[in-house]
């Protein structure tokens, strides 16, 4: 398996709008510190705080992956409702 903190925020959160993301047009910088940087609400309502990117690429393993895993997952299907996804960090082998 694969270690879910080499993975990029818009993997993580399977987010589909690249046009007005500061984060695709920073990949190099932590989305959270985008946030801040920018004066951006999710920075000023501390939502990055508890957002499971943080989670994972913040630096204190807070999940085991089998737990980042399952999260990424369960976005995955209530998202697409597609039960057979796999993380997009973690490409299924074959």
């Amino acid at each position: 398996m694969g270690s879910r903190s080499d993975c990029l925020c818009w993997e993580i959160m399977q987010c589909e709008n690249p046009d007005n993301c500061s984060a695709r047009k920073n990949p190099q910088k932590l989305c959270w510190e985008i946030a801040r940087d920018e004066g951006n609400d999710r920075h000023a309502l501390n939502i990055c705080m508890d957002c499971i990117v943080r989670l994972i690429k913040g630096g204190t393993p807070l999940l085991s992956n089998r737990e980042i895993l399952e999260i990424m997952k369960a976005r995955a299907e209530h998202r697409l409702g597609d039960k057979n996804l796999s993380c997009p960090c973690n490409p299924p082998a074959g």
